[in-house]
């Protein structure tokens, strides 16, 4: 059982997944980053059950495909907090 918000309606949204995160990196960093290529409906760090950390990757969900791939192109190796984004 979980106390938070439920979870957004992606239906029709194009995910990309992002790797290689540093555990400091929030939700709403990549969110500001992702935005300069297009819409995003939602950003989701998942995170380990027990402890909660970070996992290390995200997923960015675009409203438009053509921008999930002017991101998915311009951000695929770019730096973020230190880290070469995979």
């Amino acid at each position: 059982m979980s106390c938070g918000r439920p979870p957004p309606d992606v239906d029709g949204m194009i995910t990309l997944k992002v790797d290689n995160l540093t555990y400091r990196t929030s939700p709403d960093s990549l969110r500001r980053v992702f935005e300069k290529y297009g819409r995003v409906g939602d950003v989701y760090i998942p995170r380990e059950h027990h402890t909660k950390a970070p996992r290390g990757f995200a997923f960015v969900r675009f409203h438009n495909r053509r921008d999930a791939e002017d991101a998915e192109d311009a951000m695929d190796g770019a730096e973020l907090d230190g880290r070469e984004l995979r």
